[in-house]
């Protein structure tokens, strides 16, 4: 028997559709017909048979670690779905050739960066298009102003603020809402990948990755859920990050940037090639720069959002280390007062 059918999830607002056809064998049909009669084998029937179809649609279009639909909220974030899957996590490279050499220049990965180890991802879940709009940022803080280096995306937001945005959408919505976790991120980020970046070994020009998702390499630098810390070599799956540390990860680009010189303090986005990378890792304060001080100075951290529980996997015991490890030039919190400037 063939059914005609489409697919696609409805539990955020309205979706893309995908269509397709499946091959169900008749006999499985036939036993269930003749109790339909019963209401609770009729829930129980249109359950398998969507499982059924969500199953073979899978398998017929190979989509391991694939986007299946993408959907919009009622904010408007357009959200893309993805199955769960395998990836190689971190950088085994010993050196790269992306940039003009300076003193600052990233050559080579960081030691953070490595080793290299196999994440399982169970789950499926729904990550936004893009970063957060100024626009989408402004429906939950209206006073927002914004900036003009990463325009129309939101930037210079504490992880805290983040997190906010994501508890003020889940009441919003009624459907849990959250940043997303260093694993899901690179996931995302390397769409099936193995390179420096989704698009091979040098920098997309047009940053959309085959599974849809954009900027991630090329645009603001992003937050994420976990705690920071080291790698192990260990198999990972559905990791969450540590249990605590100093500082919170950040992903796709430097937190931030100071140009360290006799002229100016002021941070600077950064263009380098290779902090880009699917496999780059930063890390800052949660609460750098703090709500509502004005002595702190910002930084160029904007964020995206995953729709979906956080995985209950249990998270790494805490392991002190030295605060935001893995970082670009000199990547600091500013706080200047009358005291003179204080770097931390």
């Amino acid at each position: 028997m063939r059914i005609e059918s489409t697919f696609g999830y409805n539990f955020i607002g309205a979706c893309h559709i995908v269509p397709f056809s499946v091959d169900i064998p008749i006999f499985i049909l036939l036993p269930l017909r003749n109790k339909m009669k019963n209401h609770r084998i009729q829930i129980l029937f249109r359950s398998m048979l969507m499982a059924l179809i969500i199953v073979s649609y899978a398998a017929a279009q190979n989509i391991s670690g694939k986007n299946i639909v993408s959907i919009s909220n009622t904010t408007g974030i357009k959200m893309i779905t993805i199955v769960p899957g395998s990836f190689t996590m971190g950088s085994g490279r010993s050196g790269f050739n992306l940039d003009k050499k300076t003193d600052f220049s990233k050559d080579a990965p960081y030691y953070d960066e490595a080793p290299v180890h196999q994440v399982n991802i169970t789950y499926p879940f729904s990550m936004s298009e893009t970063e957060i709009t100024i626009e989408q940022y402004r429906l939950f803080k209206k006073n927002y102003k914004g900036g003009n280096a990463f325009h129309p995306y939101v930037s210079g937001i504490s992880w805290n603020d983040a997190n906010e945005f994501c508890e003020w959408l889940s009441k919003k919505e009624g459907k849990p809402y959250r940043l997303p976790t260093e694993a899901e991120w690179e996931y995302a980020c390397r769409a099936g990948t193995t390179g420096l970046f989704w698009s091979g070994d040098q920098s997309p020009k047009a940053d959309t990755n085959p599974w849809g998702f954009k900027n991630m390499a090329s645009g603001v630098a992003e937050w994420c859920y976990d705690w920071y810390g080291p790698y192990t070599a260990n198999t990972q799956t559905d990791p969450v990050g540590y249990k605590k540390s100093w500082t919170k990860v950040v992903r796709g680009g430097p937190a931030n940037t100071t140009e360290m010189n006799e002229h100016t303090l002021a941070f600077q986005r950064v263009s380098e090639f290779a902090f880009y990378r699917s496999s780059n890792r930063a890390s800052l304060q949660p609460d750098c720069p703090a709500a509502g001080s004005e002595n702190v100075k910002s930084h160029f951290i904007g964020f995206r959002i995953v729709q979906g529980p956080l995985p209950k996997t249990t998270a790494t015991d805490y392991l002190s280390g030295f605060p935001m490890q893995g970082n670009s030039k000199h990547k600091f919190c500013v706080s200047r007062s009358q005291y003179g400037t204080t770097l931390f």
